[in-house]
């Protein structure tokens, strides 16, 4: 018989990343008030959820943005994952549940003992700054919707804009990747992956050139994602 051993402690688990200069900051993961239950991946927008007893936590919920001329939510919490097959719901924003890869092209973090979703940038011309001369940019998937010519990456690439402009843009980070569940103990199981980092600027000056975008790609079980890069800024 082992006396005086420590009790276990239920904790946050799926961490939290702060970019503060921008303004948006990750959240907290939640554990469980068992311990051997799971917790859930930290999202963009809110805090995990701990759903109590032994059930793994659910991710976190994300940002929306209408960058694209729909308001979409991205930067979701993995769900966490228990040996038994139980699983926490990923959060709004791509989060995947429990064993459920993050959606690519959201960010959002892996539910437990899964990986994490690739990122994304996009940048759309301000109507105001429309010009007949942005017909010559180039760079990524390109969409024209309600006044905006909106361009998307979903790997890398290259951006290049003949003449100066008021851009918006969005990069999303990739999220990371859910804890492995390594235990045959079905009360054991791994934590949901946190969010890729967002970075949302309403009205960035481009001057006329070419700028090399980075995609960064979801983070594999147990791994951070990869960084997001481009116009000088880092999600």
């Amino acid at each position: 018989t082992i006396k005086n051993q420590t009790p276990l402690v239920p904790v946050n688990v799926g961490g939290k990343a702060s970019y503060a200069i921008y303004g948006n900051i990750g959240h907290d993961g939640a554990g469980s008030s068992n311990p051997y239950g799971a917790g859930g991946g930290g999202g963009a927008g809110a805090a995990a959820v701990s759903t109590g007893g032994s059930a793994p936590g659910a991710g976190g919920a994300g940002r929306p943005c209408d960058i694209t001329g729909m308001n979409i939510v991205y930067a979701g919490g993995g769900g966490g994952y228990r040996g038994n097959g139980t699983a926490g719901a990923g959060g709004d924003g791509g989060g995947g549940a429990g064993n459920v890869k993050g959606t690519d092209g959201l960010g959002g973090g892996g539910g437990g003992n899964a990986a994490g979703g690739n990122g994304i940038v996009i940048l759309r011309y301000h109507k105001a700054s429309y010009q007949k001369e942005f017909e010559g940019a180039t760079g990524g998937e390109i969409v024209r919707r309600k006044g905006h010519c909106i361009h998307t990456f979903k790997t890398d690439g290259t951006f290049t804009i003949p003449v100066d402009g008021l851009c918006e843009v969005l990069l999303v980070g990739g999220g990371g990747g859910g804890g492995a569940n390594n235990s045959s103990d079905t009360y054991q199981g791994g934590a949901g992956g946190g969010a890729g980092g967002v970075v949302h600027i309403t009205n960035l000056v481009l001057m006329a050139g070419s700028y090399d975008v980075k995609v960064g790609s979801g983070g594999a079980i147990g791994a951070n994602g990869g960084a997001t890069t481009g116009f000088d800024l880092t999600a």
